[in-house]
């Protein structure tokens, strides 16, 4: 088992206090395993706006602020491969939503999204720029490993 650091130890984005399980993808052999199947490790977070910023603010300052932040640290291009910013859309007769954004971050293996979260560009440049918009009381994540059920060629 792959021990992940306290809470205290961890990026402000990431929350989770157990071991990781040792069966997440890892290495070589699991990237065939992965191409084979379609199976992907994959982060999810629920954003909401901290108090003060309205959600047009947020919406702005997450794509023209921080995105860039992310984006312009080597660990990103090396080792994110798919990333998606969801936003919610006024819906009729449906309440309001709980949170400004749904981030989706797609990664080969756990080693993947762990280099990269504690990397010390993201620790130094990323990390600390979340308090300038997201409420990190609400915030909610969950890592899981994604498997494609439809739209995906799994036979080649």
């Amino acid at each position: 088992m792959t021990a992940v650091p306290a809470a205290g130890g961890l990026p402000s984005t990431v929350m989770c206090t157990r071991p990781v399980p040792a069966n997440f993808p890892a290495g070589e052999s699991s990237l065939i395993e992965q191409k084979r199947t379609g199976i992907m490790i994959k982060m999810v977070m629920t954003l909401k706006r901290r108090e003060g910023m309205t959600h047009d603010e947020f919406t702005h300052y997450q794509r023209n602020v921080h995105r860039p932040l992310l984006m312009s640290i080597p660990e990103a291009e090396q080792y994110i491969r798919r990333f998606v910013v969801s936003y919610p859309v006024p819906v009729p007769n449906c309440p309001e939503p709980d949170y400004d954004s749904v981030v989706e971050t797609w990664f080969d293996t756990m080693d993947d999204l762990n280099a990269l979260l504690f990397s010390e560009n993201f620790l130094k440049t990323v990390d600390p720029d979340h308090k300038n918009f997201v409420d990190l009381n609400s915030f909610g994540s969950i890592i899981s490993e994604e498997e494609v059920v439809i739209g995906a060629d799994l036979t080649g």
